[in-house]
């Protein structure tokens, strides 16, 4: 680790440290900016200590890429808010896919394969010439709900994104649980059906494999060919649209039978993979954020069912699952609240 990156790493713990104990300075009354890395679109905001927003900005992923470069949008757009603001307390980023040890570089991003290697934590730093530290943006999001959203004021949290991927994050007292390599909380790559579908991490039914939104669009495709008087199947339904699990929940709104099993056996997964997380981690909430929670009131009630069946009963009814509270802004809040949590 380089002298200057040493010295950011001690200037964001004295700034932690010192705002946690009212310090008044220039520093303390500075936001801090969050950066929230994605392949569809990437978030930018000013957030205070207390989780506000005070200033957002979004760029599309892929009209950026192809014109500047997606981190030189992000420096032209987070000099200009730091630049507004008087300039920022410290720079946090959440990062779309799993990180290394160090925290500081992506190990691999499908949606942004560009970045792979890169030292995303001395890049900031350099940019916006504050100290910096970076996450996967599950665990940005896990610590968001947990200190500023659903999940307030509960000691253990589990938080799970349910969207293209399934993703997941643990928050202890305040502080994400990374485990031994940093990987904790990945609960997409449970286990919930042995002999299921292969995983994009070459293993087996995986909740991933099963329940996310590319499971679901492709259980679709399958029941869709063996059922053609599914709405799945029938092309004035679809009207040239591709089967997505969005699509999926139009057609359990118009009271399709098969796609109502197939949303029912989503719910059941996850509830299996929830009850997995409440048994080992005794946690008094878990949090279910991402896309697919849009339509979460069509997959609870059988989430619900698969929880009580197999969660631990002294544990069970202290256990309260809540929909996540912050929507989009939860990556750039959680983003910048990885800089409140940095040591």
């Amino acid at each position: 680790m380089g002298q200057a990156t040493r010295a950011g790493r001690r200037a964001l713990a004295s700034i932690c440290g010192s705002d946690r104990s009212g310090d008044a300075g220039p520093a303390s009354v500075r936001p801090y900016l969050g950066i929230d890395l994605g392949g569809t679109k990437t978030a930018l905001a000013l957030v205070t200590r207390a989780g506000e927003v005070i200033a957002h900005r979004r760029i599309e992923s892929a009209a950026a890429r192809q014109q500047e470069g997606l981190l030189a949008a992000c420096a032209a757009i987070g000099t200009s808010l730091a630049r507004e603001s008087g300039g920022v307390t410290a720079v946090g980023l959440a990062l779309p896919g799993p990180v290394a040890g160090d925290r500081r570089r992506l190990l691999r991003a499908q949606s942004l394969s560009e970045l792979d290697g890169i030292d995303l934590v001395a890049w900031a730093e350099a940019t916006f010439g504050a100290p910096a530290v970076a996450d996967n943006d599950a665990n940005a999001a896990a610590l968001a709900e947990a200190r500023f959203g659903a999940g307030r004021g509960a000691r253990i949290v589990c938080y799970f994104t349910l969207s293209t991927g399934i993703g997941g994050g643990i928050v202890a007292d305040g502080r994400l649980f990374r485990g031994a390599h940093g990987l904790a909380g990945e609960f997409g790559h449970q286990k919930v059906h042995p002999h299921g579908p292969r995983c994009g991490c070459g293993g087996h039914g995986c909740l991933e494999a099963v329940a996310s939104g590319t499971a679901i669009a492709r259980r679709a495709a399958e029941l869709a060919a063996r059922h053609p008087e599914s709405l799945l199947a029938e092309a004035e339904f679809r009207r040239g649209r591709p089967l997505t699990a969005a699509l999926v929940a139009e057609a359990v709104r118009a009271g399709d039978a098969i796609a109502i099993h197939l949303w029912e056996e989503v719910g059941e997964f996850i509830g299996i993979g929830i009850a997995n997380a409440v048994n080992l981690f005794d946690p008094e909430c878990v949090v279910l954020g991402g896309g697919l929670t849009g339509s979460a009131e069509l997959f609870l009630p059988a989430l619900q069912q698969e929880l009580a069946a197999h969660a631990m009963p002294e544990v069970l009814p202290s256990v309260r699952v809540a929909l996540a509270a912050l929507g989009e802004q939860a990556g750039v809040i959680g983003a910048a609240a990885l800089c409140f949590a940095a040591e």
